[in-house]
């Protein structure tokens, strides 16, 4: 029997990861997936019910790859090695926490009704992770948020609407003032 339902690439490539380690019992990052049309039959057959099941248990899976790699970074710069507890505060104080408060000051999670929050949250902080590699790590969680809104929020008035919201964030916020003052005398 098949069902019709909506799932998008990356909420089915998170779900191929955690199925891929309960299986294999390795972890895999769900970026390193195969395309997503190797898999277009997949959601067709888990039940609507179940489906609700299976991307809570691949979202915890993902929060914790992504605690596990905070974990990585901060021993990076540490004499000694820190625990998960450690860690799994360090990240809701410094990612999980900065980018729900910037969704939430910002309307995003208006603009994705069909979303749930917990896929919301870490499809800004993948979006925050690859801005901060392309800026050499200068960005914060509200530039995050409106960067992922400009970019991919369902209609063309939101996405205009973020995108406004972007430009001013860069015209008022001290950071930028300094850039914008050098542009203005270059240009």
């Amino acid at each position: 029997m098949s069902y019709e339902f909506e799932v998008s690439d990356g909420e089915l490539r998170v779900i191929l990861g955690w199925m891929h380690s309960m299986i294999w019992q390795t972890p895999v990052a769900s970026q390193e997936l195969v395309s997503h049309r190797d898999f277009s039959d997949f959601k067709n057959y888990i039940h609507p019910e179940d489906w609700e099941v299976i991307m809570q248990a691949a979202i915890q899976a993902e929060w914790k790859l992504q605690v596990e790699g905070h974990k990585y970074f901060i021993n990076q710069s540490l004499p000694y090695e820190i625990s998960m507890a450690e860690a799994l505060e360090s990240w809701k104080r410094l990612v999980h926490g900065p980018v729900c408060v910037a969704i939430y000051e910002m309307g995003l999670e208006k603009e994705f009704p069909g979303k749930s929050e917990d896929s919301l949250v870490l499809s800004v902080i993948h979006h925050w992770h690859q801005l901060k590699e392309g800026k050499g790590g200068t960005v914060s969680a509200l530039e995050a948020v409106l960067s992922y809104g400009s970019l991919f929020a369902p209609t063309d008035d939101s996405r205009f609407d973020f995108q406004l919201r972007k430009s001013f964030f860069y015209s008022w916020h001290p950071r930028h003032q300094k850039d914008l003052a050098e542009s203005a005398r270059q240009g």
